[in-house]
């Protein structure tokens, strides 16, 4: 299986089929690389981090301590993410007809820096990362507190069909927005193309993904301590 190349690919050049506001849309597809890759080694933190967007309100006290653990590291994360410069300064590469969806859009394109910089911020091989992130997700999915069972349903066929992928090329990420733009209530139309966004301003959307990566990782790093204490 193939690794990311050093040299970063055009959205185009890397076309592996894909294998089949912050709501999960489309095939409950949205961003989860960036939140699996900053997740502890722990298997239900890994579960409740990479799949909080399932799970909307307070959290059932049956909850496994360890997926509340997650969830909470999720949402820390975005909090986080929402407020940092560098992600508030790249809201400007978005077309002004679409800003208004600028954080979610954002969170689908750093999803897809990360994998064109993998290298640097993994020393495991991407589709190994992916492998054994929707295992150890699949032996552990039950234990979140998910109400609805379409989207119960949903996640076990993204986990299946190992949807982490999705973010290495164009037409994923099509998928993604496509998804977005059919559960919008308002102005979707505006979302089905919003890669193109990414198409047009890489390099500038890319730095900021590179200025802000490590400040999530040290804010996950301390949050350890914290979900270990």
């Amino acid at each position: 299986m193939e690794s990311p190349p050093s040299r970063a690919p055009s959205l185009e050049e890397d076309t592996r089929p894909i294998r089949k506001d912050r709501a999960t849309t489309g095939d409950g597809i949205l961003n989860f690389l960036v939140h699996a890759l900053l997740s502890p080694d722990d298997d239900e933190i890994l579960t409740g981090n990479t799949c909080a967007d399932f799970i909307r309100g307070p959290l059932p006290e049956t909850t496994p301590p360890k997926i509340k653990a997650g969830i909470r590291l999720h949402r820390l994360i975005d909090h986080h993410a929402d407020r940092h410069p560098a992600f508030h300064s790249a809201k400007a590469t978005i077309a002004a007809p679409r800003r208004r969806y600028a954080g979610v859009i954002l969170d689908v394109f750093y999803d897809h820096c990360l994998y064109r910089n993998w290298a640097s911020h993994s020393t495991t091989e991407f589709d190994a990362f992916v492998e054994k992130t929707c295992h150890r997700i699949g032996l552990t999915s039950s234990a979140l507190p998910i109400r609805d069972q379409a989207q119960r349903e949903r996640l076990q066929r993204m986990v299946e069909s190992r949807w982490l992928r999705v973010y290495s090329h164009r037409a994923g990420l099509d998928r993604v927005f496509e998804g977005l733009a059919r559960r919008s209530r308002y102005g979707g139309d505006l979302l089905a193309d919003a890669a193109q966004d990414l198409e047009d301003h890489y390099p500038t959307i890319e730095r900021s993904f590179l200025y802000l990566m490590p400040d999530l990782q040290a804010m996950v790093a301390a949050e350890a301590f914290a979900l270990d204490g």
